[in-house]
């Protein structure tokens, strides 16, 4: 079985990599068919990050509407509506 790396091949390529002027790079061209499927696999992504839009909705706290409402006309705690959670500790101490 013939070694693939010997040392002379070693050499021609290190006097080619030494000598050989850089190239400059060359831009990427993609044919139309891959532009064409590069658009697709994007619409495709697009259309499943939007599917995912409705995926969880917050909620709309309409079952707690009725309580919240009674709870804010009848409190029972006279330092609770005007002043807030900031006046909880002046009302009352404890």
């Amino acid at each position: 079985m013939p070694h693939l790396s010997s040392p002379a091949s070693h050499v021609a390529v290190s006097e080619n990599a030494a000598g050989a002027k850089s190239l400059p790079r060359q831009p990427i061209v993609l044919s139309e068919r891959s532009l064409t499927l590069l658009a697709l696999v994007r619409i495709f992504v697009g259309l499943l990050w939007f599917q995912q839009l409705a995926w969880k909705m917050p909620p709309t706290f309409g079952g707690l509407r009725r309580y919240v409402e009674s709870e804010a006309q009848h409190t029972r705690l006279v330092c609770s509506m005007p002043l807030g959670l900031h006046g909880w500790h002046i009302c009352c101490p404890g």
